[in-house]
């Protein structure tokens, strides 16, 4: 019964040792030096595409994984804008230690990016029709009756009185302020 028990205990102990074992390392910019936060840091077993553990490095660029077994891994970092670096590791009966590992900045990088953007000749809101007389290549040497001119479902006559579909009840914003056309 004693020998059952004693053989038992080391089977369990042996077991606890086999799958104890932990590896670090620390993430940083190969140009900067600073630490690399949010990277992924996959651990597979050498040879194999298939990813065992996936983790991700804190503030400081660290990371670590607990609970390997005694094998041989491939450690693969990523982060964006930054080229994959693949370490091979074998673990063994102590604690791991990758050290500081350096991930280069892709060269193939937008340095900048130029946005251009038009706002459209009309613009329907909910309480108005927008004219952007700017976008209006048409009326380029004219003035503002010119323009009310070309502003669709609006008339103006000889004397330069506005219309809205036969009503003169309305109100015109130059710069979203009242004007006294």
């Amino acid at each position: 019964m004693r020998r059952l028990l004693i053989g038992l205990l080391c089977a369990v102990l042996s077991a606890q040792l086999a799958y104890a074992q932990s590896l670090s390392g620390i993430v940083k910019d190969s140009l900067t030096g600073v630490p690399v936060s949010f990277a992924t840091a996959e651990i597979r077993s050498r040879g194999s595409d298939t990813v065992l553990r996936t983790t991700v490095t804190d503030g400081k660029g660290r990371f670590g994984f607990s609970r390997l077994s005694i094998a041989d891994f491939e450690i693969t970092l990523s982060c964006v804008g930054y080229t994959t670096k693949r370490v091979a590791v074998t673990t063994g009966a102590n604690p791991v230690s990758l050290g500081i590992l350096y991930l280069s900045p892709r060269t193939d990088m937008l340095k900048e990016v130029t946005v251009n953007g038009r706002k459209s000749l009309i613009e329907e809101r909910l309480d108005r029709t927008v004219y952007n007389v700017e976008n209006d290549l048409t009326i380029l040497g004219g003035d503002a009756t010119d323009a009310l001119r070309r502003v669709p479902l609006l008339s103006v006559d000889i004397d330069g009185n506005v219309t809205l579909r036969g009503s003169s009840n309305i109100k015109i914003l130059i710069n979203g302020k009242p004007s006294t056309i």
